[in-house]
């Protein structure tokens, strides 16, 4: 899986990470994404009464940091 991460204020420089999934679980994940959500939105996510959440862990085989232009 990839993860790029853009930088706010210039849109030109970004993190990107590669690797694997070398793990899954669902114990845990909603609260996680509560915790997220009041994190930056200052109250617990607004979760679907359908809606499943996964947790996975990743293991980064490359990570770069890139600055174009």
């Amino acid at each position: 899986m990839t993860l790029t991460v853009p930088d706010s204020r210039n849109p030109y420089e970004y993190v990107e990470i590669r690797g694997r999934a070398v793990d899954e679980t669902r114990d845990g994940a909603v609260a996680s994404i509560h915790e997220l959500a009041r994190k930056y939105i200052g109250q617990d996510y607004p979760l679907a009464p359908d809606e499943q959440r996964i947790l996975f862990r990743v293991q980064a085989d490359t990570v770069v940091h890139r600055v174009m232009g």
